[in-house]
This record gives C-alpha cells, structure tokens and sequence, in this order.
C-alpha cells in the first residue's frame, strides 16, 4: 500500500483564530504598511454635527462651533446666521452655499476607484466627474480619530466627493473583525 498523502489529522484539536491573538495584529501591520507605501495620502474632512433639542420649529439645532441646522428640513444654516433661521438668498448677508462646518483635514491612506461613467442627465445637468469609491483601513482611521459619516468630504485629484455610504468589510478569517471601510462618495456641487 502506498504512503498517504495528508498526515492523520486529529479534528478534535483543532482551534480556530480568535480576534486577540497575533495573528490579528500582524495582519493589521501589513495592511497599514501596504496602504502607507502604495496609496496616496488624502486630505479627510470628517462633518461637524451635533443636534441639540429645539424650543420652537424656527430655532436652529446644533452645538456651537458645529453645523447649524434648521431642525425640520435639516438644511445647514451659514455660520452667523443667529438663532432663528433666515433666508440666506435676497437682501441677506448670509452665503446659502457654505453651511456645513468640516474638521481636519485629517491625511490619510486610501485605495480609490472610480465608479462607470455616467452620462444621464440630472437636474444640475451633465456631470462630467465621475464618483468614486474608496477603501480605507480602519487601523488608519483610528490612528487619526476619524469616525465615518454621510456628508463627510474627502479631497482627491483636486476635487472635493461627499460620503454618501459607507460600511464596515474585509472580516479576518472566521472571526467578526473587519479591517476596511468602504466609502461611496459622489462629486461635490459646490453651490448647488
């Protein structure tokens, strides 16, 4: 008879990874060195906004120092519009175009794709850049203090995207950890 191939395996020995060990940690060290060595840096603005209850529907919800917002369509109040919400657009001093208040930039690590062209017309007309799509590492994401959310903005090839979705992928072997967040990001219509 001739000599098997595979060894006597004792299946009740056997052990599956669990997310503590090492195993974990190296596979997160060679993702980060990959990302820092092949990928560009890009420049993230995580979107400040923190809701706050209202008194009445014509207040503006949102902390100090962060998004105002009118609490009933959730559009964003220009910064130094007051307590009250006021239209932007006429006689107003108000810009109606830059309501958003951004941190960062944070710089970090990221594999972007671009998505198919798309050559529908949309009310804003023909939009000749694409969207795209981006891998991050969540090690680097932690790193930097970034907590993904719609409407963040990141900066690549000279042009701002927003985070339209986003969701947790890459899970390590049979364990429950990811190591990437992948991000739908759309063109950015600054002042539309």
């Amino acid at each position: 008879m001739a000599e098997p191939y595979l060894p006597v395996l004792d299946i009740t020995n056997t052990s599956f990874p669990r997310a503590d060990w090492k195993d974990v940690q190296q596979q997160v060290r060679l993702v980060n060195g990959k990302y820092r060595r092949i990928y560009p840096e890009l420049p993230y603005y995580p979107l400040l906004r923190a809701p706050t209850a209202v008194a009445s529907p014509g207040d503006l919800s949102g902390e100090p120092g962060t998004t105002a917002f009118d609490p009933i369509w959730g559009e964003p109040i220009a910064p130094g519009a007051g307590q009250k919400w006021e239209q932007p657009h006429g006689s107003s001093a108000l810009d109606a175009t830059s309501g958003e208040v951004f941190g960062g930039p944070y710089p970090i690590h990221c594999r972007v794709q671009l998505d198919s062209k798309d050559l529908d017309l949309k009310k804003y007309g023909f939009d000749k850049v694409r969207d795209i799509t981006v891998w991050i590492p969540l090690s680097l994401l932690d790193e930097q203090g970034v907590r993904v959310n719609s409407g963040d903005n990141l900066e690549w090839n000279s042009r701002r995207f927003v985070v339209k979705e986003f969701t947790t992928t890459g899970w390590w072997r049979n364990t429950n950890v990811p190591l990437f967040m992948v991000l739908t990001l759309d063109h950015a219509r600054l002042g539309s």
